[in-house]
């Protein structure tokens, strides 16, 4: 699964949980004019993108922020911002920013997203897989 053998640092997984790979993606789920770009925290529907039970969604987003570093925020809907919100940033204006990064998913299947105001040039976001609770 990872090259270390090991899980990233902060990721829970169920003892009774699945990874199911996401195969079936042509392109970016989301990309930059999907995303409200004004400093308070929106949702993002991922119904159809990740499967019932999902716990945890594994992502990639390529960033790109032109004139200044900027930071995008993730947490599942309506968790309190603590040590599971992921914190993805460009810190070199001008530069491509690809991030790999997990967010715990809700029974509604929706995450949420903050942006620091300003122009993002490029966010393109996929889902590459989840866990999933099994019996």
């Amino acid at each position: 699964m990872w090259a270390s053998g090991s899980l990233p640092e902060g990721v829970v997984v169920p003892t009774s949980s699945l990874y199911v790979e996401r195969t079936g993606a042509a392109g970016f789920d989301f990309a930059t004019g999907d995303f409200t770009k004004d400093g308070n925290w929106h949702e993002l529907d991922i119904d159809s993108i990740v499967p019932a039970g999902a716990k945890i969604a594994h992502w990639h987003v390529k960033i790109y922020r032109a004139g200044t570093a900027g930071s995008i925020a993730w947490r599942a809907k309506g968790q309190p911002v603590d040590g599971r919100t992921v914190i993805t940033a460009c810190h070199t204006i001008n530069d491509n920013w690809p991030k790999q990064f997990w967010v715990d998913v809700g029974d509604d299947r929706k995450i949420e997203y903050q942006l620091n105001p300003g122009v993002w040039t490029n966010i393109d976001l996929v889902c590459l897989g989840s866990f999933i609770e099994v019996s």
